[in-house]
Protein backbone atom coordinates (compact mmCIF):
# COMPACT_ATOMS: atom_id res chain seq x y z
CA UNK A 1 0.00 0.00 0.00
CA UNK A 2 2.59 2.55 1.15
CA UNK A 3 4.24 1.81 -2.70
CA UNK A 4 1.05 2.11 -4.07
CA UNK A 5 0.80 5.74 -2.39
CA UNK A 6 4.02 7.12 -3.23
CA UNK A 7 3.64 6.38 -6.90
CA UNK A 8 -0.09 7.98 -6.75
CA UNK A 9 2.04 11.03 -5.19
CA UNK A 10 4.72 10.90 -7.03
CA UNK A 11 2.69 10.95 -10.66
CA UNK A 12 0.70 13.71 -9.04
CA UNK A 13 3.50 15.87 -8.38
CA UNK A 14 4.91 15.18 -11.96
CA UNK A 15 1.65 15.42 -13.86
CA UNK A 16 -0.75 17.26 -11.91
CA UNK A 17 1.12 20.02 -10.00
CA UNK A 18 2.10 22.02 -12.83
CA UNK A 19 -1.18 21.93 -14.43
CA UNK A 20 -2.74 23.09 -11.30
CA UNK A 21 0.40 26.06 -11.10
CA UNK A 22 -0.47 27.06 -14.19
CA UNK A 23 -4.49 27.56 -13.71
CA UNK A 24 -3.27 29.57 -10.24
CA UNK A 25 -1.89 31.72 -12.51
CA UNK A 26 -4.27 32.09 -14.61
CA UNK A 27 -7.02 32.59 -12.00
CA UNK A 28 -4.58 35.44 -10.30
CA UNK A 29 -4.15 37.13 -13.86
CA UNK A 30 -7.94 38.01 -13.40
CA UNK A 31 -7.38 40.13 -10.61
CA UNK A 32 -4.75 42.04 -12.27
CA UNK A 33 -5.30 45.88 -13.72
CA UNK A 34 -4.35 44.30 -16.78
CA UNK A 35 -7.34 42.08 -17.22
CA UNK A 36 -10.13 44.59 -15.91
CA UNK A 37 -8.37 47.16 -18.28
CA UNK A 38 -9.20 44.53 -21.13
CA UNK A 39 -12.73 43.45 -20.17
CA UNK A 40 -13.65 47.21 -19.80
CA UNK A 41 -11.90 48.60 -23.26
CA UNK A 42 -13.71 45.39 -24.75
CA UNK A 43 -17.29 46.14 -23.19
CA UNK A 44 -16.68 50.35 -23.52
CA UNK A 45 -15.60 49.72 -27.16
CA UNK A 46 -19.12 48.10 -28.02
CA UNK A 47 -20.93 50.46 -26.34
CA UNK A 48 -20.07 53.18 -28.42
CA UNK A 49 -19.49 51.35 -31.51
CA UNK A 50 -23.25 50.60 -31.22
CA UNK A 51 -24.30 54.17 -29.45
CA UNK A 52 -22.33 56.15 -32.38
CA UNK A 53 -25.33 55.17 -34.88
CA UNK A 54 -27.90 55.63 -32.44
CA UNK A 55 -26.77 59.39 -31.57
CA UNK A 56 -26.43 60.09 -35.44
CA UNK A 57 -29.94 58.56 -36.04
CA UNK A 58 -31.09 61.23 -32.84
CA UNK A 59 -29.36 63.81 -35.24
CA UNK A 60 -31.27 62.51 -38.50
CA UNK A 61 -34.63 62.70 -36.50
CA UNK A 62 -34.21 66.14 -35.41
CA UNK A 63 -32.92 67.57 -38.99
CA UNK A 64 -36.23 65.21 -40.52
CA UNK A 65 -38.22 66.74 -38.47
CA UNK A 66 -36.66 70.62 -38.71
CA UNK A 67 -35.28 71.77 -35.63
CA UNK A 68 -32.31 73.37 -36.58
CA UNK A 69 -28.82 71.84 -35.14
CA UNK A 70 -28.24 75.17 -33.55
CA UNK A 71 -31.63 75.11 -31.64
CA UNK A 72 -31.78 75.40 -28.12
CA UNK A 73 -33.91 72.14 -28.17
CA UNK A 74 -31.17 70.39 -30.68
CA UNK A 75 -28.27 71.09 -28.47
CA UNK A 76 -29.95 69.91 -25.28
CA UNK A 77 -30.87 66.64 -27.04
CA UNK A 78 -27.18 66.32 -28.13
CA UNK A 79 -26.08 66.42 -24.79
CA UNK A 80 -29.11 63.89 -23.46
CA UNK A 81 -27.62 61.63 -26.35
CA UNK A 82 -23.95 61.93 -25.07
CA UNK A 83 -25.23 61.86 -21.41
CA UNK A 84 -27.32 58.60 -22.01
CA UNK A 85 -24.22 57.16 -24.20
CA UNK A 86 -21.59 57.92 -21.53
CA UNK A 87 -23.83 56.62 -18.47
CA UNK A 88 -24.31 53.30 -20.41
CA UNK A 89 -20.54 52.90 -21.15
CA UNK A 90 -19.59 53.77 -17.38
CA UNK A 91 -21.77 51.20 -16.39
CA UNK A 92 -20.37 48.63 -18.90
CA UNK A 93 -16.86 49.76 -17.53
CA UNK A 94 -17.90 49.11 -13.92
CA UNK A 95 -19.74 45.70 -14.49
CA UNK A 96 -16.65 44.82 -16.97
CA UNK A 97 -14.28 45.20 -14.06
CA UNK A 98 -16.98 43.65 -11.48
CA UNK A 99 -17.01 40.89 -13.67
CA UNK A 100 -12.75 40.04 -13.70
CA UNK A 101 -12.82 40.14 -10.20
CA UNK A 102 -16.44 37.67 -9.82
CA UNK A 103 -14.09 35.45 -12.56
CA UNK A 104 -11.01 35.67 -9.74
CA UNK A 105 -13.00 34.53 -7.19
CA UNK A 106 -14.67 31.72 -8.82
CA UNK A 107 -11.13 30.66 -9.74
CA UNK A 108 -10.27 30.78 -5.65
CA UNK A 109 -13.50 28.53 -5.06
CA UNK A 110 -12.23 25.89 -7.79
CA UNK A 111 -8.35 26.20 -6.41
CA UNK A 112 -10.33 24.94 -2.92
CA UNK A 113 -12.16 22.47 -4.28
CA UNK A 114 -9.15 21.54 -6.51
CA UNK A 115 -7.86 20.48 -2.82
CA UNK A 116 -10.76 19.21 -1.27
CA UNK A 117 -10.77 17.02 -4.13
CA UNK A 118 -14.32 18.03 -5.75
CA UNK A 119 -15.52 19.61 -9.23
CA UNK A 120 -15.10 23.14 -9.91
CA UNK A 121 -17.05 25.51 -11.80
CA UNK A 122 -16.06 26.78 -15.23
CA UNK A 123 -14.67 30.37 -15.58
CA UNK A 124 -15.75 32.32 -18.33
CA UNK A 125 -13.17 34.25 -20.41
CA UNK A 126 -12.43 38.05 -20.72
CA UNK A 127 -14.33 38.13 -23.88
CA UNK A 128 -17.14 36.54 -21.72
CA UNK A 129 -17.19 39.24 -18.94
CA UNK A 130 -17.29 41.59 -21.41
CA UNK A 131 -19.84 40.33 -23.45
CA UNK A 132 -21.71 40.24 -20.36
CA UNK A 133 -21.31 43.70 -19.15
CA UNK A 134 -21.97 44.64 -22.82
CA UNK A 135 -25.76 42.67 -22.42
CA UNK A 136 -26.74 44.42 -19.24
CA UNK A 137 -25.84 48.12 -20.18
CA UNK A 138 -27.95 47.62 -24.10
CA UNK A 139 -30.68 47.55 -22.23
CA UNK A 140 -30.23 50.83 -20.70
CA UNK A 141 -28.89 51.64 -24.66
CA UNK A 142 -31.73 50.78 -25.98
CA UNK A 143 -33.91 52.53 -23.53
CA UNK A 144 -31.73 55.82 -23.88
CA UNK A 145 -32.13 55.67 -27.79
CA UNK A 146 -36.17 55.20 -27.73
CA UNK A 147 -36.35 58.15 -25.08
CA UNK A 148 -33.83 60.57 -26.83
CA UNK A 149 -35.91 60.19 -30.31
CA UNK A 150 -39.10 60.72 -28.65
CA UNK A 151 -38.27 64.00 -27.64
CA UNK A 152 -37.28 65.09 -30.96
CA UNK A 153 -40.57 63.97 -32.77
CA UNK A 154 -42.44 65.61 -29.84
CA UNK A 155 -40.20 68.68 -30.78
CA UNK A 156 -40.58 68.25 -34.52
CA UNK A 157 -44.01 68.59 -34.29
CA UNK A 158 -44.27 71.76 -31.54
CA UNK A 159 -42.00 73.41 -34.26
CA UNK A 160 -44.34 72.41 -37.55
CA UNK A 161 -47.21 73.63 -35.13
CA UNK A 162 -45.55 76.41 -34.34
CA UNK A 163 -44.77 77.41 -38.27
CA UNK A 164 -48.43 76.82 -39.00
CA UNK A 165 -49.62 78.64 -36.52
CA UNK A 166 -47.24 81.65 -37.60
CA UNK A 167 -47.79 81.36 -41.66
CA UNK A 168 -52.18 81.57 -40.47
CA UNK A 169 -51.39 84.61 -38.45
CA UNK A 170 -49.14 86.21 -40.97
CA UNK A 171 -52.40 85.22 -43.65
CA UNK A 172 -49.71 82.71 -45.52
Amino acid sequence: MAKIAGERWNYYKKNMVPVENQYMGNVDWYKTPQAANEASTMATGDVYKQGTPLAQQTEASMAKAGISPASGASIMKRADVADNLASTAGNADTKARMGTQNEYLKGLQNIVAMGNNQAGTAMGGLSSVANSALNQSEANAEYNRLSSTAPASAAGTAVSLGLGYGQHLSGG
